[in-house]
């Protein structure tokens, strides 16, 4: 993916947290409508066992680095984030930081993934509907640097 696209595709995924934030609960509300938990996790599952699989298949520097950080993202993302809502929000901060690196280097990228977690939690606060949480903060950092391990781990070239 050129410069180029990443930034569009991480600024798409940007914009995407505060409108989350403001039609979650009714989006969550309706994904589990017609997907239970059980099944949400198993979708998830299989997507994560998609992304091990295309990590052990691609050529590259530090094979066991990425298969290792995926099997650090498989464990969070199904057995520490307790509901589905919280995976969401573990995909798409992992997203963040996966397409930070390469869309604004690696130092901007934390920097911008930490402002957006805590800008997140903070604009919650002032919706009446939510409660900003500092546990989400954590839970979205940790995301984000999961996404950013998997960036820098070889997944994707020629970042600085």
């Amino acid at each position: 993916m050129d410069r180029r696209a990443a930034l569009l595709a991480w600024w798409t995924a940007a914009a995407a947290v505060p409108l989350f934030s403001l039609t979650g609960r009714a989006l969550s509300r309706w994904i589990r409508s017609w997907l239970s938990p059980s099944h949400l996790a198993l979708l998830m599952g299989a997507a994560t066992i998609a992304a091990a699989a295309a990590a052990l298949l691609r050529s590259g520097p530090r094979p066991w680095f990425r298969i290792a950080v995926v099997a650090a993202m498989v464990a969070m993302g199904l057995h520490l984030v307790p509901s589905g809502e919280e995976r969401f929000h573990f995909l798409l901060f992992g997203l963040l930081g996966y397409l930070g690196p390469q869309a604004l280097g690696r130092g901007r990228a934390v920097a911008a993934c930490l402002l957006i977690s805590v800008g997140d939690e903070l604009f919650q606060w002032w919706l009446p509907y939510r409660v900003g949480d500092p546990r989400d903060v954590a839970m979205d950092v940790a995301a984000s640097l999961v996404g950013i391990a998997l960036a820098c781990g070889g997944f994707t070239k020629s970042i600085k």
